[in-house]
This record gives structure tokens, sequence and C-alpha cells, in this order.
């Protein structure tokens, strides 16, 4: 089962500060880089992670009436229910999918590095 963040999120970056906020990343925290897993993404840094049960990642629901553009919170160390949460970005002039590769392409070009 998936939340939805009850904040407004103007930008990935918004996104991924109140993702990191409720993972409770420290300032200036060192994480690792999350590699994409399925065929459009392998290969790509979709994410970054403080653990392999704490990260979270970019993705893309590109159903009628998805979630478009949008990070994925995984705290698996806390209760089924509450160890995943969507943050929802608002779709932007640019389609929401181009915009998620060219964010996972720019990690990864930087290798892996720093976000």
């Amino acid at each position: 089962m998936e939340r939805t963040c009850p904040h407004d999120h103007h930008s990935i970056a918004e996104a991924i500060r109140c993702a990191e906020r409720s993972l409770g990343v420290v300032p200036g925290q060192k994480l690792q880089p999350y590699w994409g897993t399925t065929r459009q993404n392998q290969g790509l840094i979709v994410g970054w992670q403080i653990s392999s049960r704490r990260r979270w990642r970019l993705d893309y629901d590109p159903s009628p009436g998805g979630k478009g553009p949008h990070i994925n919170e995984e705290n698996f160390e806390m209760p089924s229910h509450l160890a995943k949460t969507a943050h929802l970005i608002p779709r932007a002039a640019l389609s929401g999918e181009l915009m998620v590769f060219l964010q996972c392409r720019k990690w990864t070009s930087a290798g892996g590095v720093s976000k």
C-alpha cells in the first residue's frame, strides 16, 4: 500500500527534499546511487539510498489518471502501511516521462558522485 504525501511539490527538487526529510537524511549526508532495474531505466541512476531499506527514486506513471512524474519514498524500517510514500510533481510543459529520463541521465553522467 502506498500513501500520497500531503505536501504540494512544485518541482522534482522540492519533492526530493521532502522525501529526504521524511527519511531522516541529514544535510551533507553521503547517499549511495540507486540504479534502475527495469528495461526502461537499467544502467541509469534513478534515485539515492541511505541503505538498502531506506531510499527514494524518481518515477513516472504514464497511465491515464496516473501519478505522472513523482518521487517514490521507500522506508522498509517502518510498518508496511507507512513504508511507501509517493511525492507527486505537477506535470510540466515538457513531457513528464522525458523530464524523468533527463534527470536520471544527468545523475548517471555525473558518475553517481552527487545529486
